[in-house]
């Protein structure tokens, strides 16, 4: 026979937190996302589930694969062809809250699905504009590692990182940098 806590436990929960990401490469302000999503994700006793968005320089199952090592307990979901309107549509089916966690950069976006589905939208501020993808671009095809590191998840190895860098160059059409 079932106690009351384990019946609870076993309800499904009606709140979901998410949130979105090119992760081209991952930056410090996704970590934010992240580890934003996961808190109020554990505060709300609730689920939560990390979009990927695809990009050119970086292959999804490279992505997906850095992501796991840097953040190896979070939930990551690609939205391959989809849509995140369309990803979030499917959540209100499931949930009967969607909590979206946004940088200030994608807030306004979001504000729209609010007024068409059961949507909280929680900012994590303004975007680091250091932590961009153009700029992470310029360091890893210029092969200025000790730059792009800093940028690059606190989370990450050393060894990660350079491979993450050599990933990129190799999406941009240049070769690998080789350690001497």
């Amino acid at each position: 026979m079932k106690d009351y806590r384990q019946f609870i436990r076993q309800l499904p929960n009606n709140t979901i937190v998410c949130a979105l990401g090119d992760f081209n490469p991952p930056t410090t302000a996704h970590e934010l996302l992240i580890k934003t999503a996961q808190v109020v994700s554990e505060q709300k006793g609730s689920d939560y589930v990390i979009f990927t968005a695809p990009t050119e320089s970086l292959q999804e199952d490279k992505k997906h694969q850095f992501l796991k090592l840097m953040f190896p307990k979070a939930n990551f979901v690609s939205l391959g062809e989809s849509f995140f309107s369309s990803a979030i549509k499917k959540l209100n089916e499931k949930y009967k809250n969607v909590i979206i966690i946004a940088g200030a950069d994608q807030f306004d976006e979001f504000k729209k699905l609010k007024e068409s589905s059961n949507v909280e939208i929680i900012s994590i501020g303004t975007k680091d504009p250091d932590a961009d993808f153009p700029k992470m671009k310029q360091f890893a095809t210029k092969g200025i590692y000790e730059e792009f590191k800093k940028l690059l998840p606190s989370t990450i190895r050393d060894m990660d990182g350079k491979r993450l860098m050599n990933e990129m160059r190799v999406g941009s059409g240049f070769e690998p940098i080789k350690e001497q």
